[in-house]
């Protein structure tokens, strides 16, 4: 079974891969049926659409600047995790920041699925 150990290590990895923009670390966190739902609408289904996605937004010269995790829980019942974050990136030529959590469930010592959220001060 899946702990909080493994469970903050998939996450570390996971926000580590955007940042050094390694695509073979970033597949390494994924289930083969991993579901990313973005903050601002987009989802991804699949290992190779996540890849496509990671590749297609690095290669259009979009960076990420920051992602600072700030809290991590985890539930060893549901094997579910949250984590809060403070996020910066390059993208479309523009600088965002904001900060989020993210929801992040797990299968087979992967991340399954990905629930983020962006918090605003309005």
């Amino acid at each position: 079974m899946l702990g909080r150990d493994t469970a903050n290590d998939l996450v570390v990895q996971y926000v580590d891969s955007w940042l050094s923009q390694d695509a073979a670390q970033f597949l390494d966190t994924l289930h083969d049926d991993v579901i990313v739902r973005e903050c601002y609408g987009p989802v991804y289904e699949g290992k190779e659409a996540c890849e496509r996605w990671f590749r297609t937004w690095h290669d259009e010269g979009n960076c990420v600047l920051r992602w600072t995790i700030r809290s991590f829980l985890f539930d060893p019942e549901t094997t579910m995790a949250a984590f809060e974050w403070d996020f910066s990136c390059v993208a479309d030529g523009k600088e965002h920041a904001f900060l989020g959590s993210s929801h992040v469930t797990f299968r087979d010592e992967r991340i399954d699925s990905i629930n983020e959220y962006e918090m605003t001060a309005d």
